[in-house]
């Protein structure tokens, strides 16, 4: 068995160093899938999981649907689609 050398080309029958940590086939399709739920793009996608997972293990305690209507509260203030309430206001 030859061993890999970075700076050699790669053969064709070997595209260089095995990924130490390849997708299983059945992730990549539930996060293509979800991504195309979305409208996001598999990387995207993958962010927004990445995003998720670390507010839920900073927060514990609050539900995946909460903290989603925390991030589309946010992303609603940060655009302008909020107004400030007034107490007394009817409109």
């Amino acid at each position: 068995m030859r061993r890999w050398d970075p700076t050699a080309p790669p053969a064709r029958e070997d595209a260089g160093p095995p990924n130490p940590h390849p997708l299983a086939p059945p992730p990549v399709s539930a996060r293509q899938r979800s991504a195309a739920v979305y409208r996001r793009s598999l990387p995207k996608q993958i962010e927004y999981w990445s995003r998720i997972g670390k507010i839920t293990e900073e927060n514990p305690d609050l539900p995946y649907a909460f903290i989603k209507e925390i991030l589309l509260a946010l992303e609603e203030s940060n655009t302008g689609a909020v107004k400030e309430y007034r107490f007394g206001d009817l409109d």
